[in-house]
């Protein structure tokens, strides 16, 4: 969606964004607006995959959180935005487990999930990708302190971080809450 000046419905104009997988551009002049164009028209025209729905079947006993704020269908899974040659869709999980089932692991390593996606390609014929899952090797308290930090999923906890922050920001400004405002910027230039 675009808006353009100041007198337009912020809130309805991205959540329209949201509900069709796009994005929202704000800009004060049509000149401002010119490179999201262009941007957009150059991402329509490389679209590969579209209707993308991912799958996330846990294991029993684990639970899980999709931290990215992905609209859900009503088998469960997640709806995602589509897929642009060269792009990338990312989803972020937190993942909880009793130690009960930990304890039950006899082999060294724990499958925690399987994932699959469904889409459709431009043609519209609808194709699944292969299942895959996610084992981890069971390592020792001292081994696991070892291990460096993934640079890639810090990144991505910084971005969902500042998304929903600006989310909050946005909506504080709707109710002309500058207070709120004003600290949120402030946790948001913390980020960077």
């Amino acid at each position: 969606t675009y808006g353009l000046g100041e007198d337009f419905n912020e809130e309805l104009m991205t959540s329209m964004a949201k509900s069709g997988k796009g994005l929202a551009h704000y800009g004060q002049t049509a000149d401002d607006l010119a490179d999201p164009f262009q941007s957009e028209f150059d991402l329509i025209k490389s679209i590969t995959a579209r209707d993308l729905n991912l799958y996330l079947i846990a294991e029993p006993e684990v639970k899980f959180e999709v931290l990215n704020q992905f609209q859900q269908n009503p088998d469960g899974s997640f709806i995602l935005s589509d897929l642009a040659e060269g792009g990338e869709l990312w989803a972020l999980l937190k993942i909880n487990m009793p130690k009960s089932y930990l304890d039950r692991v006899t082999n060294g390593s724990i499958r925690l999930l399987s994932a699959f996606l469904d889409y459709k390609k431009m043609d519209g014929t609808p194709n699944r990708s292969d299942q895959i899952h996610l084992i981890l090797d069971i390592v020792s308290d001292h081994e696991y302190k070892s291990l460096p930090t993934e640079e890639m999923v810090s990144l991505r906890k910084v971005e969902l971080h500042a998304a929903n922050l600006q989310d909050t920001a946005r909506l504080a400004a709707r109710r002309n809450d500058w207070s709120e405002v004003k600290i949120v910027m402030s946790k948001l230039d913390d980020l960077g």
